[in-house]
């Protein structure tokens, strides 16, 4: 788990995203980058799903390269987390994947976070994570009403207070030039004339 954590949060992912991403994975395929699923929807326009996050492959998309292409997603984990960035808007809907939709996901979200904060049995050598055990895809109960909003990553919460410090800023700046001396003066002689 705290290998595919890593990826993901190498494709672009933050750490609360990765941790989402990580759970659907251990649901849709057991965490096995060479997993084939979906076999029987396929069709002329789609082919199998693959890889741990089973991205539903496009047979126009063969060998081009690109997100759902199998030739470049098949036991690729870092093409397959670039293309479940791509996939997700960024990490931002997980409505392409039915072990999100379904709610299965959760079973796996403890695993997942214990391996996103370091503390898995896996990265400690403890052998099987929970999840890796757990098999594939599961349809087993859902939690009532629970859904995982993502965090923001340090990152992000520095950005947004320096833009929100700065957006302050040019406020309180703006509130100071407009009563400022200079400034009652211009209206003083404006309400004059």
């Amino acid at each position: 788990m705290a290998q595919t954590i890593s990826d993901a949060m190498a494709a672009g992912f933050s750490r609360a995203q990765a941790t989402v991403l990580t759970a659907i994975a251990a649901a849709e395929s057991a965490l096995n980058p060479n997993a084939i699923g979906d076999v029987a929807l396929e069709n002329a326009t789609w082919g199998p799903s693959v890889g741990e996050t089973q991205i539903r492959t496009l047979r126009s998309q063969t060998g081009t390269g690109g997100d759902r292409d199998i030739n470049r997603l098949l036991g690729d984990p870092t093409a397959q987390m670039a293309a479940s960035w791509d996939i997700s808007s960024h990490g931002t809907d997980w409505s392409p994947w039915s072990t999100y939709k379904s709610g299965a996901y959760q079973k796996y979200l403890p695993a997942a976070q214990a391996a996103a904060s370091g503390a898995s049995a896996a990265q400690a050598g403890g052998g099987t994570s929970a999840a890796q055990a757990g098999g594939g895809t599961s349809t087993g109960a859902t939690t009532a009403g629970f859904s995982l909003l993502p965090m923001p990553d340090w990152k992000d919460l520095i950005l947004r207070t320096t833009f929100t410090l700065g957006g302050l800023g040019l406020v309180v700046a703006g509130a100071i030039t407009l009563v400022s001396p200079k400034a009652k003066a211009l209206v003083a002689a404006k309400a004059g004339a």
